[in-house]
């Protein structure tokens, strides 16, 4: 089977990790870059005041 979709970065934390668990080992992950795009400013506003860590 293939997946595909388009996942802002910040989600894909632990991806790979997840992935293998819940594939028993057997997924094999393909991130691509696909484009940048503007950050909502609500979000925005979280990043700026945690410092841009992880947020």
């Amino acid at each position: 089977y293939y997946i595909s979709g388009y996942v802002p970065l910040a989600e894909l934390f632990d991806y790979v990790t997840k992935l293998r668990s819940l594939t028993q080992g057997k997924g094999i992950p393909n991130i691509e870059f696909y484009r940048y795009e503007e950050v909502p400013s609500d979000r925005a506003e979280t990043i700026i005041g945690q410092g841009g860590k992880n947020a």
